[in-house]
């Protein structure tokens, strides 16, 4: 089962009740306690798509640019607040403005939100978190099997990684490190 839940139903429900106001399609508290309260909400966009927007530090913004919110159209949507102690808001799903599932893994540690974006030919699988920051593997889908998995990487001291990169297969955790099964 996964962790990430399928809103296209929730999200054609909220649109039909809500005729052009934005629906809460989840809430997820980040930080300690879930101290940092985050939400994701649908504005209608006709044709059974959704505007997706996030709600947090008191503001509410497209999930995806400033200038263009088609940038954030999405037909389908996963999404989940996933973890034990620390939470981690996972948020994917077809997005006109790539090809291929786009979305968003985010949390809030040391009074900053830490968010890396991805686009890739599959959903992720699996996040590790520490003080250091967020990697994020992603099945490659390619024959190369030294490039199974796509990493994506939120450095603590510097931000998301522009550097591409690859791994054989999934590590284990190392010390101090949190691993949360995504899909």
């Amino acid at each position: 089962m996964s962790v990430l839940r399928s809103l296209a139903a929730m999200a054609c429900c909220a649109m039909a009740c809500g005729a052009g106001q934005a629906a809460p399609l989840e809430h997820c508290g980040l930080g300690p306690g879930g101290s940092y309260p985050v939400a994701v909400l649908a504005q209608p966009a006709g044709a059974g798509d959704q505007i997706i927007e996030l709600r947090h530090g008191g503001k509410t913004a497209a999930l995806f640019g400033d200038g263009d919110r088609e940038d954030s159209r999405a037909s389908q949507l996963r999404t989940g607040c996933v973890g034990q102690g620390e939470k981690l808001l996972v948020l994917a799903g077809e997005f006109y403005s790539s090809g291929y599932p786009k979305g968003i893994v985010m949390r809030y540690r040391g009074g900053r939100v830490q968010r890396l974006d991805f686009a890739e030919r599959a959903y992720p699988h699996m996040a590790y978190l520490s003080a250091g920051g967020i990697r994020l593997y992603i099945a490659s889908g390619g024959p190369d099997a030294a490039k199974k998995w796509t990493v994506y990487r939120y450095d603590t001291a510097t931000g998301p990684s522009m550097d591409e990169e690859y791994a054989c297969c999934l590590p284990r955790p190392r010390k101090g490190e949190t691993r949360l099964r995504l899909d």
